[in-house]
Parts: structure tokens; C-alpha cells; sequence
């Protein structure tokens, strides 16, 4: 059999008798601890339950403090997305990023869009994914706009967006970086990661580059 003739997991899972929801090569420590340390700092962080994957964390903390370090003010947006169909890439997640800087580029002129997103797979046939954005927040002052334009990008991929109760946070403290991080490690939980084909992966973020003092 090809790499491309690949079985439909409910009869892969009869023939090797192997159970449906096979997951995959797991990433790095996952940390059950309340607080994270990242660069002599300490975050909390939300690790109930299943705990953080550590190189999520660092990651988005990375990410974070890059931004905090480029803007006066950063725009921490969260937004879930729903897909009707899986995808043994991520390719549909990173055009639906490539398109949303476009947008951002175009309306707002912000030359930097941090990100992070995952991919979770728990006891339904498809994954969804969790996206975070972090962007200029002197330029984007109302987020509402932003996510609508985000759930039609996305609408026109064939899927369909959510947001959490608090779906963004405009930081300019270190009390609000530190609630941002917060958020953020929600995507960093270690449930629902690794069940994948090997070679998907299970997360992916900007690189943005700490800027020189």
C-alpha cells in the first residue's frame, strides 16, 4: 500500500485490531506544576488535570514577550476553529494565518503578527484547532471587527469559528502579560494532543525575533 492509500481508521482499526483513536509521538515534558519559569520570570499557568507541555509553554512565552518588547500596547486575541473534515497536514490552519496577516497588513499597516496555534483531537472524528493572535494594540482598538473578519476567512475555508468567554486582552502591564500567558497555556494542556497521523503536528507558532536593546 501507498503512502497514500491510507485506510479509514474504522477499518484499519478492525484489521489490525488496533483502537480508532491511535495517537501518535508525544512532544517534550509536560509540566503539572502551577507556575512556569521563563527567563528568571515565574508565570501562572492553567495545568489542571493533564498538565502543559512545556515546549508549548515556552513557545507562546516566548512569543509573548517578543511582542511586549516591539509595542507599547499588544492585542492578545483567541480564537477556536471548527473544521468538518480532517486534514493529514496543516496546511489548511497555515493558509487561513497567511490570510488573516494579509488582512491585518492591509487594514491595520502592523508589520508583525505573533501567533500560536494547536491541534486537539479528543472523542469526535475531526480535529479543531485553538489559535491565539498577538498584534499591534495601538492599531487594532476594536477586536470585535477583527474577529469577524477572522470567522469569515475562515467560513470561506468550509469551516466555523468560536471564541471563549473573554476572547482578548490589550496588554500594557506585566500584570496583563502575566494574565495573557495564563490564557494562553490553555493551549499548551496536554489532553487531546498527539492523536494524529506521524508527521501532522500537534502545534505551530510565529518567530518572531526578540528586538535588540
Amino acid at each position: 500500500m501507498s503512502d497514500g492509500d491510507v485506510l479509514p481508521s474504522a477499518v484499519a482499526a478492525k484489521v489490525t485490531g488496533s483502537p480508532k483513536r491511535k495517537q501518535g509521538e508525544r512532544y517534550d515534558h509536560v509540566t503539572h506544576q502551577g507556575e512556569y519559569h521563563y527567563a528568571g520570570t515565574s508565570y501562572p499557568i492553567n495545568s489542571t488535570k493533564s498538565g502543559c507541555y512545556t515546549q508549548i509553554l515556552r513557545r507562546a512565552i516566548e512569543q509573548l514577550t517578543t511582542m511586549v518588547s516591539i509595542y507599547r500596547r499588544v492585542l492578545f486575541i483567541r480564537i477556536d476553529l471548527h473544521h468538518p473534515q480532517s486534514a493529514p497536514t496543516s496546511e489548511h490552519v497555515s493558509a487561513f494565518i497567511e490570510a488573516a496577516r494579509k488582512y491585518v497588513l492591509r487594514c491595520y499597516q502592523t508589520k508583525h503578527m505573533g501567533f500560536l496555534w494547536v491541534r486537539e483531537q479528543e472523542k469526535v472524528p475531526h480535529p479543531h484547532y485553538h489559535l491565539v493572535l498577538m498584534l499591534d494594540g495601538d492599531k487594532i482598538r476594536h477586536p470585535g471587527k477583527l474577529l469577524e473578519a477572522l470567522d469569515k476567512i475562515w467560513v470561506r475555508r468550509g469551516g466555523t469559528t468560536s471564541v471563549p468567554t473573554k476572547p482578548y486582552l490589550f496588554i500594557d502591564l506585566p500584570a496583563l502579560l502575566a494574565e495573557a500567558v495564563y490564557r494562553a497555556s490553555y493551549l499548551a494542556k496536554a489532553r487531546g494532543k498527539g492523536f494524529r497521523p506521524n508527521g501532522t503536528r500537534d502545534f505551530g507558532s510565529s518567530r518572531i525575533k526578540l528586538r535588540a536593546p
